[in-house]
């Protein structure tokens, strides 16, 4: 099929004669074609049934040797990403319950810190207590002591005037008795006496 507009060229020397016959001739048909409505394009059906078979065979051969693999690649790629998403929540859980567990241990030694503090200040308490009554009961008892030997010295101490003033009672009244002498002289005896026998 020749294309009218497309000019050919011809071997013999009247090329322009047939080919203007030619031009005539394919005009003549297209009109008498655009006249029973086939217009100037035909299809062809056995072409059309072809190029259908070509496609088919076309989308078997891409299912098979690109659909298959890409979409085995896109899944592999989407289970990847899945599974990358899961292990960062489940790292993020396990950073937030490792965070708790961080704030409730120190929360803890906190609570325990201020137990033993607590038990440590009660303990230094009793035990300063303990030391000030057992410092205080000693006090009283040296106290009591001192006075306890404080009396039987001062007790001891009267008696010894009660026996040394009888003594001397007896001594002076022995010298008067012997000897008869004037009150002044008895005066003085008891004086000299007395001074003997005096701190």
């Amino acid at each position: 099929m020749v294309n009218p507009f497309i000019p050919t060229a011809y071997a013999s020397g009247d090329s322009a004669a047939t080919e203007g016959k030619e031009l005539h001739a394919e005009t003549g048909q297209a009109a008498a074609a655009a006249e029973h409505g086939g217009g100037g394009l035909s299809i062809d059906p056995s072409i059309v049934i072809t190029q259908m078979f070509n496609f088919v065979i076309l989308l078997v051969i891409l299912k098979f040797l690109l659909y298959k693999p890409l979409l085995k690649v896109m899944q592999d790629r989407e289970k990847r990403i899945s599974d990358g998403l899961d292990n960062a929540d489940k790292a993020d859980r396990m950073l937030a319950e490792s965070e708790q567990t961080r704030l409730e241990t120190i929360k803890a030694a906190k609570v325990e810190s201020h137990g033993i503090l607590d038990n440590a200040r009660k303990s230094a308490e009793e035990a300063r207590a303990n030391m000030l009554r057992e410092a205080e009961e000693e006090a009283s008892k040296i106290v009591q002591g001192g006075r306890n030997v404080l009396d039987l010295e001062r007790n001891k101490a009267a008696q010894e005037l009660k026996v040394q003033a009888v003594d001397l009672i007896i001594q002076t009244a022995e010298k008067v008795l012997r000897e008869k002498i004037d009150p002044l002289r008895d005066q003085k005896l008891i004086e000299e006496n007395l001074k003997k026998y005096s701190l």
